[in-house]
């Protein structure tokens, strides 16, 4: 278990100032912290009026037989839990420690804070009273086990009359105090902890002592905590925030620590001027930042430190940091599920929604999640519709900038990140509701955004005035029930993020951006409530796999290339091709293929599937998703920018209606990341087996590739359709025949199958003759 925010224990510099301060009789004077110092051979004193606390998980209320001081304010009753504590301003049955300072414990004594029990035989708390006034200890001793399994707990605090000081005393601790917390607690001054879930420190027959203490004191940290030993992942700035002593007041501050345990030297000095990472010069943190080597072991660490003045007082302490290795998989974000889908309003034919969405770090490296900057995850939310046959997307929005994560449990063992909220930790996941996803005071564009690097343009822009601008829209009658009977309907959310995006390891290219779209499916009841979400979600996988999901007949492959526009390995980038074939019933088949762009920023130019020789094609369509609310795209609602398609060298291909270059530059309507268009025809001949042709995606922005395949279901080939009299093979005989059959209106010469005769059944035949098929 990694060591968090531990606190300074304050020994005296010798016994000799260890019994100075144990010489001071006000039993209320000042005492702004403790001087903590261990020896051995202790015996517990024996409780022996049993206060009748026989429980697990309980606190029982006792009165002091004198008055009792703990940082100066003196206390005649407390609660004792059997989980190990006494409480002075609280009363908290809580089994589950924390390291100090300990929020809701309030001022505490924590001997050996732990999930204990009370409550077998010959357990509980006893009391006992040793001495006579104004010098006498009372003593509160626990005979408990552990909750979790055997083993015995015996233990004791000593309170002093004078409140000088107070002992905690182990008798037999079995375990090692390897769950426990021990240590005192303040609600303003610095805490004094020895431990807190580190085994060994506690050994039976050992005595603390806390002294009251007027020398410095003060707090420790490392920043980040934890840290990976991997080059500048392991770089961590250790700081000691000190409060000068009193009568007299400190002069001359010094820091050090032993560093040896993450690489550095003993002796170390921290510095307050402003150098070695020093943020502010005479702040009072004192500072050193560290990298910590990749040959540092990974696991907890304990860093002594010391803290002294020029009159001869000195504290020392051990600052706890853990140390990870170096990361494999790096950050990982994946989409978990989607959480609910919100409905905002209707304008005109357009209709607005939001996607919630809950996020997950599946690697191995905390993910940056900083509010109010462009380190942070952006989340693309789309919508598709499936019905007859057909796999469009029929909505998308802007991009949600993330903020703040919450670090929550779900997705395995979540390990709080160093930062905090602003970062998604190891196993961690974050939940922003479709409330959040739809506020319009977080939505980009996605044009502004790069999903292959995951670099974006902050801050969003302005808020639009109306209420469908920026959310997910969708045309109003793509979704309404009693027009698309039978439809099924699928949400599908995308992050994008840098360090994941960018994550290389080993020298490999890039990959992890490849994961991190997931769909769901999606209920309408009407056009104007929230849809519900419905089933299991597909997590990992874009919603074109729904397609194939649904229906087995659906071939699916994906085409990838590497983006080298960093320095590096490269990123790959990937689009996901999706075909059916459908016998039409009359000799001709319809081919419905989806070309979805994941995360390649240099966009698709164009699609195309081969066509052999001697098949016609007809029909040949096309569908894209709109752009809205101010994207620089001409594909709009009310302009949707067709991609065209047309036979030329033996392939139909559809390509964008606007290049690269030319007066509309980047903002052609080329096929972006995260968006799906659709491609369709009819053909005279049947499919191929799955793979049997190879389709070709060309790439819209300049650099290599400038076209990337891969192999799908297309038209078969037309060889023998030529030889229309079935006479010696293809001959001029076979011309002749065809004509005169034409020419006479004899069905057989409707070539191409596509219904009725015309001249271009005479083009396609003389196509296939002559290309000897």
């Amino acid at each position: 278990m990694s060591i968090d925010r531990v606190r300074f224990n304050v020994p005296c510099r010798s016994l000799a100032a260890l019994a100075c301060a144990l010489s001071g009789s006000a039993a209320h004077a000042q005492c702004p912290g403790y001087a903590l110092t261990q020896s051995t051979g202790a015996i517990i004193d024996p409780g022996v009026t049993d206060i009748g606390n026989h429980a697990d998980d309980a606190t029982t209320a006792i009165t002091l037989p004198f008055a009792f001081a703990v940082y100066g304010v003196p206390y005649t009753t407390l609660n004792v839990s059997s989980n190990g504590n006494a409480q002075f301003t609280t009363n908290n049955e809580t089994y589950g420690n924390a390291c100090l300072p300990a929020a809701g414990m309030g001022v505490m004594i924590a001997p050996l804070w732990d999930d204990l029990r009370t409550d077998s035989a010959g357990d509980g708390i006893f009391t006992s009273m040793t001495g006579v006034s104004p010098a006498r200890v009372f003593n509160i001793e626990w005979r408990a086990h552990y909750y979790s399994g055997p083993g015995t707990a015996n233990f004791e605090i000593r309170l002093f009359e004078d409140s000088s000081h107070f002992d905690i005393v182990f008798g037999r601790i079995d375990d090692g105090a390897a769950s426990a917390t021990v240590g005192v607690q303040d609600t303003t001054s610095p805490s004094v902890q020895f431990s807190c879930n580190t085994g060994g420190l506690v050994q039976n027959s050992t005595r603390l002592t806390f002294a009251c203490y007027t020398g410095p004191t003060g707090t420790a940290a490392a920043f980040p905590n934890p840290v990976y030993a991997c080059g500048t992942e392991g770089t961590t700035l250790l700081t000691a925030t000190v409060t000068p002593g009193t009568t007299p007041p400190s002069t001359g501050i010094t820091v050090s620590a032993d560093l040896t345990n993450i690489g550095g030297i003993a002796g170390q000095t921290f510095y307050n001027d402003g150098t070695h990472g020093d943020v502010s010069a005479g702040d009072g943190v004192w500072s050193f930042r560290i990298t910590v080597p990749p040959i540092i072991p990974s696991g907890d660490k304990s860093l002594p430190y010391t803290l002294a003045d020029s009159q001869g007082r000195s504290t020392t302490g051990v600052l706890g940091i853990t140390v990870n290795p170096c990361a494999s998989t790096g950050p990982d974000v994946i989409v978990r599920s989607l959480t609910d889908v919100n409905y905002y309003g209707s304008l005109g034919s357009i209709s607005a929604y939001a996607i919630g969405t809950d996020a997950c770090n599946v690697g191995d490296f905390p993910a940056m999640w900083i509010q109010g900057g462009p380190q942070h995850p952006v989340i693309a939310q789309n919508m598709y519709r499936l019905m007859n046959g057909r796999f469009e997307q029929i909505g998308q929005s802007f991009l949600k900038f993330g903020f703040q994560s919450l670090n929550s449990s779900g997705c395995g063992n979540c390990v709080q990140p160093p930062l905090g909220g602003a970062q998604l930790g190891v196993g961690c996941s974050d939940v922003y509701g479709a409330g959040y996803n739809g506020g319009q005071g977080n939505l980009g564009p996605r044009s502004t955004c790069n999903a292959t690097t995951g670099v974006f343009a902050y801050p969003p822009p302005p808020v639009p005035g109306n209420v469908i601008g920026q959310r997910l829209q969708v045309f109003t009658s793509d979704i309404d029930p009693a027009l698309n009977p039978g439809a099924q309907y699928f949400g599908e959310a995308q992050y994008v993020t840098a360090d994941d995006a960018q994550w290389t390891h080993a020298g490999a290219p890039a990959t992890n951006g490849l994961n991190n779209a997931t769909y769901q499916r999606i209920l309408f009841a009407n056009t104007t409530s929230n849809p519900t979400i419905s089933g299991a979600p597909h997590v990992m996988s874009p919603a074109i796999q729904a397609w194939k999901d649904v229906d087995p007949a659906v071939s699916v492959a994906v085409a990838d290339f590497l983006d080298t526009s960093l320095p590096g390995p490269g990123i790959v980038c990937r689009f996901w091709i999706a075909g059916r074939a459908t016998d039409n019933g009359n000799g001709t088949w319809h081919y419905e293929y989806a070309v979805y762009n994941l995360n390649a920023d240099r966009s698709g130019a164009s699609f195309s599937v081969p066509i052999p020789a001697g098949v016609a094609v007809a029909n040949i369509g096309f569908h894209g998703v709109f752009a809205h609310s101010g994207e620089p795209y001409p594909n709009t609602a009310s302009n949707p920018d067709n991609w065209a398609g047309t036979v030329v060298n033996g392939a139909l291909m559809w390509s964008a209606p606007e290049p690269f270059v030319g007066p509309n530059g980047n903002n052609a309507n080329a096929l972006r990341w995260g968006t799906m268009y659709n491609f369709r025809f009819d053909a005279s001949t049947p499919p191929t087996a799955a793979g049997g042709r190879v389709v070709s995606i060309g790439i819209f922005k300049p650099g290599t590739p400038t076209s990337i395949s891969t192999a799908l279901i297309g038209p078969s080939s037309a060889c023998g359709a030529a030889d229309f009299n079935g006479i010696n093979g293809i001959t001029v005989q076979d011309i002749f025949d065809y004509l005169g059959a034409f020419f006479a209106g004899d069905p057989r010469a409707d070539f191409n199958h596509f219904g009725g005769i015309s001249v271009q059944d005479i083009f396609d035949f003389l196509g296939a003759w002559f290309s000897g098929c």
